[in-house]
């Protein structure tokens, strides 16, 4: 018996460590079912409440009827955003969880500051959700684009061929991304050898990796280091940064909702991972910037018209929607009063 729980533990963990956050109680049953057949369903959904620091139902496990610190990685590996919706608990965001007793010797789930959420999961005033449909909707518009799927079946294409970040497969890639994605790196020679250097010893964390091949003097590339970072070492690890997903994030969070950090790339992760936490959504990164950069432009062609500075392609979608369910799936986008 002890074994079993164990495993079902690890596969628990396993699941969450995979899975795009936030994920369903739903989308790690279906992780370890798939991949471990005949795993009992009861138990799999008893060891997500009992490895769930802020759940109050986990002291009803044996693992948690005595006061301690929720700091034992075997089971308190998990946090709650929403009802049925969980990511990898982090102390240093969700703050300090522990397993108290209250003055009549219940032991009960609380936080250091005994709020079920801290701050960063409150939405703030003004805050409009992403919904579900609008990234179906995005992701319907985006497999009608002929140029963007030829791009980004290119960039795949180089990612086979050229799997290493020697300065030939550097300026190979950095080139690539420049034309197709017009990010003004004028000095791609220059840019090449420097991302060969920063990927003989990269750093672990995103933000760092993104702002260490960012950081070309006399100027940071965010948006290209983003779209370097995304098709050519992990697409769920680099959300893409342009100026029209920014501006996405900051209008969803609504006024005073953006954390500033220390740097552009930085913040956006943290806004947009945020934003996915708070809208309650499944959605991997590559929907996510389908959605962000579709209604982005779609909201500045509908404000701005022949003005907007837009995707060729998709201003000829904008102009001439190819069906009725087209323009339907640009009214989910972006509302007629959005």
């Amino acid at each position: 018996m002890a074994h079993e729980k164990r495993l079902i533990r690890e596969m628990v963990r396993e699941a969450a460590e995979a899975l795009p956050s936030p994920f369903s109680n739903a989308d790690i049953g279906a992780w370890v079912l798939g991949r471990h057949p005949g795993t009992n369903k009861g138990s799999l959904d008893a060891h997500i409440a009992i490895c769930t620091v802020n759940q109050p139902a986990r002291v009803r496990y044996p693992e948690n009827q005595r006061p301690r610190l929720a700091d034992d990685e075997r089971y308190d590996f998990l946090f709650r955003v929403g009802k049925g919706m969980r990511v990898l608990y982090d102390p240093e965001v969700h703050g300090t969880w522990r397993i108290a007793r209250d003055p009549d010797g219940d032991v009960l789930v609380c936080s250091d500051s005994d709020e079920l959420l801290p701050p960063e999961f409150t939405p703030p005033a003004g805050f409009v959700p992403i919904r579900q449909e609008q990234i179906e909707a995005a992701a319907r518009l985006a497999a009608g684009l002929t140029i963007l799927a030829g791009a980004e079946g290119a960039f795949a294409l180089l990612r086979r061929r050229c799997p290493d970040f020697s300065v030939e497969a550097c300026l190979l890639k950095c080139a690539a991304i420049d034309d197709l994605y017009s990010t003004r790196v004028y000095a791609i020679a220059r840019m090449a050898q420097h991302l060969a250097e920063v990927m003989r010893d990269p750093p672990q964390e995103p933000a760092a990796l993104v702002t260490a091949i960012a950081s070309l003097p006399p100027s940071r590339h965010f948006s290209f280091a983003s779209k370097i970072a995304h098709f050519f070492v992990d697409a769920e690890r680099f959300p893409i940064l342009d100026s029209y997903c920014e501006q996405m994030v900051k209008l969803h969070l609504g006024r005073g909702g953006w954390k500033p950090e220390s740097n552009r790339y930085e913040a956006f992760v943290v806004n947009l991972d945020r934003l996915r936490v708070l809208s309650g959504i499944r959605a991997s990164y590559r929907e996510l910037d389908r959605y962000l950069w579709l209604a982005g432009q779609y909201r500045a062609w509908r404000a701005k018209g022949d003005d907007a500075r837009i995707n060729t392609e998709l201003r000829a979608l904008f102009e001439r929607p190819p069906s009725q369910a087209g323009q339907r799936d640009l009214d989910i986008l972006v509302p007629p009063d959005g």
